[in-house]
């Protein structure tokens, strides 16, 4: 066994030696060649084909894994220098919503001069629920001279009760006027004539009264309606004449929902008698009239689309019919509005009415209605600031027997007399206010008007001015002292002659009045008017001018 081991390990041994021998030989010479030498394999070659590695298509899931890492920070403070300049907010009042407290009676009264005596008197009821109530008494007079002319003594006097039910189902009201007014015709030379105060004097007396009820303060209400009646009795009486009228109106309107829209109706029944000294002409005049109207009322537009139906009736009785069409458009929200109106209407003249415009009247005052056929207008409002407002308006209208008041020939008195005249007419008008109102206790304004008057039968429109300017405002300083201004001018008029050939300018003229008033107290003040401030001689009418400079102080108190 000995043997055949060794023969095994002999040749293992040659083949080690002869490595040996080939390594070390490379090592010596490794730039030479192998050359033609036989190398012996001792084992059968076994030749081996390696797999293809394809790459593969297939999606496959997310093999990575992510090692969550728990990080700290510190952040080391730091301040940072912010410079800030603060300025004071004034502090907001807000209005006190505690009842605030009312006095019974109010007395106003003072003194100016030309023997101007003035007293005002209100005495009204306290907060109620129930009813309101009230008197208020007013005089007012003067005696002063103008240079060259009569006597121009004249008084004002007027006592006026009213009162109020509140009810469940409505209001009731009612009330009562005194009127008692002297003038004096003054429209003549006292150098060349003398009158005595009786032979001018001019004495106007009035009573009227209302009734009526209305429910209008409850929305809830299907229908809403307000009805009353009306009366008056006047007269003019002089030394020689007088004239008396007398009055009865009813006046109603009712309102209620028709398609989730307004709709109303206004109706009214307007009777007048008038006596005249004049050939004794006794003069009846009847309006009745109905107004419906109907309201489309969208975010930024309205329109009123109705008609106005009247029956005259009187000598010469008519039917007139008249469209009324109002549209009202906001652009802009509230800073800018537009309007415009077709309308028309009858216009009552009346004895009461003509005299209260012009005093100075005589015998010949006529009364009679004037046929507003056709009324146009239109205008806007603009808001350009929150102070600050201005309006612009323009109208046409076609009068049918317009009124104006004309020098009185037929007079053969010495002194200044006016009566009516009628003629249709086309007047146009333009308007343009500016209002600026800083808070409760600084505002003012200036408007201005044009006026285009056309008489179809008179050369001039008298009395009319073509401009007027009217400006003022009202100052409050520290809740003590009040300033008001009140400034106009009036544009050239003209007046017919007596001959009946032409006409008489008037001059144009500018007035300023201011008043000032201290309060002592919630109370008691004091204050001062001063009238026509320029002293300037102008004339509301032909040939009767007015007091030049005039002052006058007094004080009111509330108790």
């Amino acid at each position: 066994m000995t043997n055949h081991f060794s023969i095994k390990l002999i040749p293992f041994l040659m083949l080690v030696l002869s490595g040996s021998s080939l390594w070390a030989q490379t090592t010596r010479d490794s730039v030479k060649n192998i050359g033609n030498e036989n190398i012996v394999v001792v084992k059968d070659y076994q030749p081996t084909l390696s797999d293809a590695v394809k790459i593969s298509n297939l999606p496959a899931a997310d093999t990575t894994t992510a090692k969550e890492l728990n990080l700290s920070y510190k952040i080391e403070p730091k301040r940072t220098e912010t410079p800030f300049n603060t300025t004071p907010i004034k502090p907001v009042k807000i209005k006190d919503d505690e009842i605030k407290l009312l006095h019974r009676g109010y007395v106003k009264g003072g003194y100016g001069t030309h023997n101007t005596p003035y007293a005002e008197i209100y005495y009204n009821a306290l907060r109620s629920k129930e009813f309101d109530a009230g008197i208020h008494y007013k005089h007012l007079s003067s005696t002063g001279a103008i240079k060259n002319y009569g006597k121009t003594d004249n008084s004002i006097n007027s006592l006026e009760l009213f009162g109020k039910k509140f009810t469940e189902l409505g209001t009731l009201r009612a009330g009562i006027n005194l009127d008692r007014k002297v003038y004096h015709f003054y429209g003549y030379d006292r150098q060349a004539t003398v009158y005595s105060k009786a032979e001018t004097r001019q004495l106007f007396t009035g009573i009227d009264g209302n009734i009526g009820f209305d429910n209008l303060s409850h929305t809830e209400s299907t229908y809403r309606y307000d009805a009353g009646i009306s009366f008056y009795g006047y007269n003019g009486k002089r030394d020689f004449g007088k004239t008396g009228e007398s009055n009865f109106a009813f006046n109603g309107t009712i309102k209620r929902q028709i398609a989730d829209r307004d709709a109303s109706a206004d109706i009214k029944v307007d009777y007048t008698r008038t006596n005249l000294p004049v050939d004794s002409i006794n003069g009846k005049n009847t309006l009745v009239g109905i107004y419906p109207r109907y309201t489309f009322e969208f975010p930024t537009f309205r329109l009123i689309a109705g008609v106005n139906t009247e029956w005259e009736a009187n000598l010469n009785p008519k039917f007139h019919l008249y469209p009324h069409v109002e549209a009202r458009y906001k652009l802009a929200s509230d800073v800018l509005m537009i309007h415009a109106q077709v309308t028309g209407n009858m216009q009552k003249n009346s004895y009461k009415s003509l005299t209260g415009i012009n005093p100075f009247t005589g015998d010949n005052v006529i009364p009679g209605n004037t046929n507003n056929k056709l009324d146009i207008s239109g205008g806007l409002n603009i808001k350009l600031d929150k102070e600050i407002l201005f309006s612009a308006s323009a109208s046409f209208n076609r009068l049918v027997n317009a009124v104006y008041f004309v020098n009185d020939s037929s007079s053969a008195l010495d002194y200044t007399t006016f009566s009516t005249v009628y003629s249709d007419a086309d007047v146009i008008k333009i308007k343009g206010e500016l209002i600026f109102e800083r808070n409760e206790k600084f505002s003012a304004h200036i408007g201005a008007a044009y006026t285009n008057d056309k008489p179809d039968d008179l050369a001039k429109a008298w009395f009319v001015p073509a401009v007027s300017v009217n400006l003022g405002g009202y100052y409050v300083m520290r809740d003590k002292i009040i300033l008001k201004t009140d400034m106009y001018y009036r544009g050239e008029r003209f007046a017919a002659a007596y001959d009946g050939t032409g006409f008489q300018k008037i001059k144009g003229y500018f007035d300023a009045n201011l008043n000032i008033e201290y309060r002592y107290s919630k109370m008691l003040s004091v204050f001062a008017a001063f009238n026509n401030i320029g002293s300037v001689q102008y004339f509301n009418w032909y040939n009767y001018p007015g007091y030049r400079f005039q002052v006058m102080g007094g004080a009111t108190l509330s108790f």
